[in-house]
């Protein structure tokens, strides 16, 4: 299916000009995904378990068990979403900037388009979406 604007939202996050807040197909997919990321689990009311457990890893020793630990969370992340497949998804942990990158390969369903997003999530709590890293 072509881009066509098949889904539509609003979100001021970012914008210096207010007045143009819609965003349209795939830049509305990346947002609302980049949205559940900033959400920490437990702190939506009335859905404990939505969002991410990713902010309280940052801080654990980088290990085996860290690394499976956010697969399974961004997998969790993406299946919450049926416009978007997870195809591929590598954590790496960055010692000098106290970060961990996620970086995914996905296709946007509806449209039958891959790409490649990154997020970065550093330890003050912000997250920054990257262009991949493979």
């Amino acid at each position: 299916m072509a881009l066509g604007k098949l889904f539509k939202g609003y979100s001021t996050v970012g914008k210096v000009n207010v007045t143009s807040t819609v965003l349209f197909d795939i830049e509305l997919i990346k947002r609302d995904l980049l949205n559940h990321f900033s959400i920490k689990r437990g702190e939506k009311l009335e859905n404990p378990n939505f969002g991410t457990t990713i902010p309280w890893l940052l801080f654990e020793p980088f290990n085996e068990t860290i690394e499976k630990a956010i697969e399974e969370d961004v997998i969790s992340i993406f299946a919450y979403d049926p416009r978007v497949q997870l195809n591929i998804v590598e954590v790496i942990k960055d010692e000098d900037r106290q970060s961990i990158t996620v970086n995914c390969d996905v296709t946007y369903v509806p449209f039958d388009i891959n790409e490649g997003i990154a997020w970065e999530f550093n330890t003050d709590g912000s997250i920054n979406m990257l262009a991949p890293n493979y």
